[in-house]
């Protein structure tokens, strides 16, 4: 969870910097053969720290419920923003796709528009792509076929996953995403 210390909330570079994290996280944990999967949504949350006597701290909002079922939903191993269409308010939801479509247009984004496998079917968004392409796909592709051979349904969660790795390598590939706005 990413929250600001005031209402103006977060600017473009602090959530681009919070992204280039999470594609690092990302990537060590599917170095480590840890399947890591995240939903994100951006929005008002209210946050106490001193919840009870307990070292839990207390979210609430529509975006943690959001971010929350965006996780849920998910079918493979990835960190995926919750589909634009999820942002009810028209004004917030095209704020939300100009940040969307801003963060994947950047230099070595670590954003990309994908459709992303979830519990009904393909999903489109956008999502966060590790850092290391290469050596994510080689240990996917492994830990995929050590499901496969176990014949365990949890292969099937792997299979998304590579198909956007492959697609970030194929050159041929890129250009074929479509704006954010299409997607409401």
């Amino acid at each position: 969870m990413l929250t600001a210390d005031d209402d103006k909330g977060l600017d473009n570079s602090e959530i681009m910097i919070f992204c280039h994290k999470m594609s690092e996280l990302l990537s060590t944990c599917i170095a480590d053969y840890l399947p890591l999967r995240g939903g994100i949504s951006i929005g008002q949350v209210k946050a106490r720290e001193d919840f009870a006597s307990s070292n839990m701290n207390y979210l609430a909002g529509l975006a943690v419920n959001q971010a929350v079922k965006m996780e849920e939903y998910q079918e493979w191993v990835g960190i995926s923003f919750i589909p634009p269409r999820e942002i009810k308010n028209l004004g917030n939801r095209q704020r939300y796709c100009s940040l969307l479509e801003w963060l994947s247009t950047q230099d070595k984004s670590p954003v990309c528009r994908w459709d992303i496998p979830t519990k009904g079917g393909l999903e489109a968004t956008y999502t966060i792509i590790p850092i290391d392409v290469n050596e994510s796909i080689a240990k996917t592709v492994e830990i995929r076929d050590f499901e496969k051979e176990r014949k365990s349904p949890e292969a099937n969660k792997y299979r998304g996953t590579i198909q956007l790795l492959r697609f970030l390598v194929d050159p041929q590939n890129k250009g074929d995403e479509q704006k954010c706005k299409t997607l409401m």
